[in-house]
């Protein structure tokens, strides 16, 4: 019983001593509804933290890039991000994917990389139809 109690007390002062993680950070995208065929494709996405980390977010999530193709072929193309909002809470980048890269795609593959304080990470999505 004693173990027991001290293990309760260790544990309590642990989470009243202001012991916590540093923090983390994600991101959502929302692929656009309508993509037309000879027309640019712009890609958003927007990156968040939570936390006790701080900093711009554009110092935090570096080396932003959208990697993309023709269904059809193998070889990805890449665009970099142009950051259009940064706070030390959220930051919105922005791809765009040329039209003359997809001439006669029908669907294309996709994914972001990037950076967040030096650790790599991935996102992958679904594939977009490509209108007429």
């Amino acid at each position: 019983m004693k173990t027991l109690t001290a293990l309760l007390l260790c544990c309590l002062a642990l989470v009243f001593s202001g012991c916590s993680l540093a923090g983390g950070g994600g991101c959502v995208h929302l692929p656009p509804k309508n993509v037309k065929a000879g027309a640019p494709i712009a890609l958003n996405i927007e990156f968040s933290v939570f936390g006790k980390a701080s900093g711009p977010l554009d110092k935090r999530y570096t080396q932003v890039t959208c990697h993309y193709r023709d269904s059809a072929k193998t070889e990805f193309q890449t665009v970099a991000a142009a950051v259009l909002s940064a706070d030390e809470k959220t930051m919105t980048a922005v791809m765009v994917i040329p039209p003359a890269t997809l001439s006669g795609a029908t669907q294309i593959d996709y994914y972001f990389d990037f950076l967040f304080d030096g650790v790599y990470n991935r996102r992958d999505e679904a594939p977009l139809k490509i209108e007429p």
